[in-house]
């Protein structure tokens, strides 16, 4: 589907991620299933900052995120923001902040968890300031970077 790249710039009606870290940007690509999603989407990556130094973006036009995708999306990027676009005007902002549990698109990073295959459930923690996970079914503890396949 071929869209005139000035109609992203300024969404009349979809929603935009803000204030995503960057190195996480890929992973909220994964959550939103970017290569199955036939949304127009713009992706900004090493956008400069007065909040966070250097954020990624993400432009996404008639869509809204579910549940789901925000409290998985809230685990890797704690303080992004969430706007909802109607008619060229934000009519909901909100910051993603993770929950006590995050059912999400994330595989545990155990290969023996019996959840592996499934969608798991987390429960997020924050050590040092960055947040971590449990998995609900291994009890296992485990950083963000250690997630590297999602089912979505």
């Amino acid at each position: 589907m071929q869209i005139d790249q000035n109609k992203l710039k300024m969404l009349q009606n979809g929603v935009v991620l803000d204030h995503i870290p960057n190195d996480n940007l890929m992973k909220i690509l994964h959550i939103l299933a970017w290569e199955k999603n036939d949304h127009p989407m713009m992706v900004g990556a090493n956008l400069k900052s007065d909040k966070c130094g250097i954020k990624g973006m993400i432009k996404i036009d008639r869509y809204e995120l579910s549940d789901e995708q925000k409290n998985s999306i809230a685990l890797f990027a704690k303080g992004a923001t969430y706007n909802i676009i109607r008619d060229g005007e934000v009519v909901h902002k909100e910051i993603l902040i993770p929950h006590e549990a995050v059912a999400c698109g994330l595989l545990c990073p155990n290969k023996r968890c019996v959840s592996r295959g499934y969608r798991s459930l987390f429960m997020p923690y924050l050590y040092d300031e960055q947040v971590h996970v449990v998995c609900h079914y291994c009890d296992l503890r485990f950083g963000l970077d250690e997630f590297k396949e999602f089912a979505l």
